[in-house]
């Protein structure tokens, strides 16, 4: 994880950054971001948007969160 843009009791708005190798030796790198809600301890969902997506990952979190019943 690069950054937390949103965090809440609910979910979070973070950039995820993966690297890794290709078996040619190519470097890789991808960065997404994820807008996840939680449930106790585990992800009731996880949404993946463009990471120039920000404002719509944002507007999608809250809407998320709205429809998240509160425990």
């Amino acid at each position: 994880m690069e950054e937390v843009h949103r965090l809440t009791h609910l979910g979070a708005v973070v950039t995820h950054v993966a690297k890794g190798t290709s078996r040619d030796g190519l470097e890789v790198e991808w960065r997404v971001l994820d807008a996840v809600t939680i449930d106790g301890d585990m992800f009731s969902r996880c949404e993946m948007f463009d990471e120039d997506d920000l404002d719509a990952a944002l507007a999608r979190f809250d809407e998320l969160s709205r429809s998240t019943p509160q425990h």
